[in-house]
Parts: C-alpha cells; structure tokens; sequence
C-alpha cells in the first residue's frame, strides 16, 4: 500500500508501481463509501476521514437508497446508503461525520 495525499488528508491506497511524488486520479464508487457518526480505531478499514454532509439526494431508480455529498477538505465524495441508516444515523446537512473507504475499493 501507498499513501496520497489530497486536500483533506491521506488515504491509503494498492500500490501500482506509482513513483513517489506522482500526481493521480483516483476513483470511488458511492457504493464503496461509508459514513459513520465517530471516528472508529477498532475497524478493519483504514481510510476513515472526517467530513461534512453537503447534500441528500434520493436516487430515483430506487426509493431504498439515498446519495450523500460530502466534502473532505476541498474534495467531494458521493456515499450511496440505504434511506434506514440515513434514518438509523440521523444524518442531516452539514453534519460533520466521517467517510470510510477500504482500500482495496479504490481504483
């Protein structure tokens, strides 16, 4: 594994051979984020990072799900959950939370 760094922190991610100091995109599926209420230290997922939701938007294809904005420092995630963990959480905009993303999700 590597770590990069972008304007809300470092996130961990598979090392492809990249040269230290080489500049990347890196893509995340809204499916592969998460949001938790507290930063967890117990987890198996190593990329936990402090956030603020921007918006919630229901997805029209399916009413179970719901897309949250969120922003990491000057970076925009997008997190794909079920409309019960908006319910279970609470969430609200802008609730400061923090995304998860396992690493090897990254692509």
């Amino acid at each position: 594994m590597v770590r990069a760094a972008f304007s809300g922190g470092l996130i961990y991610i598979r090392d492809t051979g990249m040269d230290i100091g080489q500049r990347i995109k890196i893509y995340i599926l809204a499916k592969d984020v998460s949001i938790t209420l507290s930063e967890h230290c117990d987890s198996s997922v190593l990329n936990i990072l402090p956030s603020r939701i921007v918006s919630i938007a229901d997805i029209e294809e399916n009413m179970q799900s719901v897309l949250v904005s969120l922003q990491v420092g000057d970076t925009s995630f997008l997190a794909k959950i079920t409309r019960r963990s908006l319910t279970l959480l609470e969430l609200a905009c802008d609730q400061m939370v923090y995304v998860q993303i396992k690493t090897m999700a990254i692509l």
